[in-house]
């Protein structure tokens, strides 16, 4: 296996509306990894142990990446967008409050976001370029 098969999901070629997609579903699974890590740390606060100021409140920013994730596996260019920005507010809200915690992951979900960016955006420009154009 070469090395750049091995990081691959770093920056994945997008050439084809199926490399599009795929390069796409890394917006889901960063939504999915911040509402995971959220909703933990949520619960933790329930439970009476409470980090980086969590609590209750913080269940709608769950929601938020929960819809998020789902508008980006509908391959919603706004939906991606809006991932990368509300991930990118709340780790420099979180860093403001807390300093910085976690840099390599920030890293990788910010790249994540951006991959999915770069393939929800190719996604629909290949799948345009493939209508066939209808004449009169």
């Amino acid at each position: 296996m070469t090395f750049y098969k091995r990081v691959e999901w770093i920056w994945p070629p997008v050439t084809d509306a199926a490399s599009a997609q795929k390069a796409s579903k890394q917006g889901i699974w960063a939504c999915t990894w911040c509402a995971g890590v959220t909703l933990f740390f949520v619960l933790l606060s329930v439970f009476g142990v409470r980090l980086f100021g969590l609590d209750m409140w913080a269940l709608s920013d769950v929601l938020l990446f929960i819809v998020i994730g789902w508008a980006i596996y509908k391959m919603n260019r706004f939906a991606a967008i809006a991932g990368l920005a509300l991930s990118i507010i709340e780790r420099a809200y979180m860093w403001a409050e807390y300093g910085p915690k976690n840099p390599v992951i920030a890293l990788i979900i910010t790249l994540m976001f951006i991959n999915s960016i770069r393939g929800i955006f190719a996604y629909h420009k290949y799948h345009k370029e493939r209508q066939p154009t209808t004449t009169v």
